[in-house]
C-alpha cells in the first residue's frame, strides 16, 4: 500500500518525502539550542496606562521597569536607530502568573512610530496572529473580557464567547512522521482532544489578538 497522502491545500505531503534531517542540518546549519521563551513585547503609546490595563486583563504582575531607558544595543537590534542619543523608550517588564509568560511594554518617547494598532484581518500574512493562553476557568474568563474596556471580538454578537470547535475525524490528523500505510492510535487521540477544545479570542486595544483556551480536555 503506498503512503495515503493528508490533504494540505495546494499542496500535500507524504512521510517518506520529508526532508532527510542530516541533509538539512548541513544546508541549513545548526539549529538554535533554545532554553524557553523570553518574552512577548508589546509597544504601548503610555506605559502607565498599560500596565493598569494589563493588570485588569489578564492579572499581570509588574515585576520592575526602565523609565526613559537609553541603550544602544537594545535600538540596535530593533533596528529604530543606531545611537542611545537618537532614541528613548520606557519599558514595564510583566509576569501573567499560572502561564510562565512574559510581557515587555514599551513606549517609544522617541522615535515615535504610528499611534494606533494598523487593521489586519486573522487571515493576513502579517506576523504572529494570536497568542493563545490555557484558560481553567473559561466562562468566568470570557464574561470578565466583556466587562473590559476597548476589547473587541470576531463578533459583535450579543453575548458573543466560548465557541467549541467542529467535530474533527481521525483521517483528518495527519503526523509528520507516521507511517501512513498502518493506523495510528496518536490521530484518534488528537482528533478527540481537539473536538473538545473551546474557546474564544479577542483584540486589545494595543492591537494584540488573544485566544483563551480551556485546560480541562482530558
Amino acid at each position: 500500500m503506498t503512503a495515503k497522502e493528508c490533504s494540505v491545500p495546494g499542496s500535500s505531503f507524504r512521510a517518506s518525502a520529508m526532508p532527510d534531517q542530516e541533509a538539512s542540518v548541513v544546508s541549513r546549519g545548526a539549529l538554535p539550542q533554545f532554553a524557553g521563551l523570553s518574552h512577548l513585547c508589546i509597544v504601548v503609546d503610555y506605559i502607565r496606562t498599560a500596565v493598569d490595563y494589563y493588570g485588569q486583563l489578564l492579572g499581570a504582575e509588574p515585576d520592575y521597569g526602565l523609565p526613559y531607558w537609553q541603550n544602544e544595543g537594545f535600538f540596535q537590534i530593533n533596528g529604530v536607530c543606531q545611537t542611545p542619543d537618537e532614541g528613548e523608550v520606557s519599558v514595564a517588564v510583566l509576569r501573567v502568573p499560572g502561564t510562565g509568560l512574559t510581557l515587555h511594554l514599551v513606549q517609544y518617547h522617541t522615535p515615535i512610530g504610528q499611534k494606533e494598532p494598523a487593521p489586519s484581518a486573522p487571515n493576513d500574512v502579517n506576523g504572529v496572529r494570536s497568542v493563545a493562553l490555557e484558560v481553567v476557568n473559561l466562562e468566568e474568563a470570557a464574561a470578565h473580557l466583556h466587562t473590559m474596556p476597548d476589547v473587541s471580538f470576531p463578533t459583535e454578537e450579543e453575548g458573543a464567547g466560548v465557541i467549541p470547535l467542529s467535530q474533527t475525524g481521525p483521517e483528518q490528523v495527519c503526523f509528520f512522521d507516521q507511517d501512513l500505510s498502518k493506523a495510528d492510535t496518536r490521530s484518534v487521540d488528537t482528533a478527540r482532544r481537539i473536538s473538545r477544545t473551546r474557546g474564544l479570542s479577542f483584540q486589545d486595544r494595543y492591537g494584540v489578538r488573544w485566544e483563551f483556551l480551556h485546560s480541562d480536555i482530558p
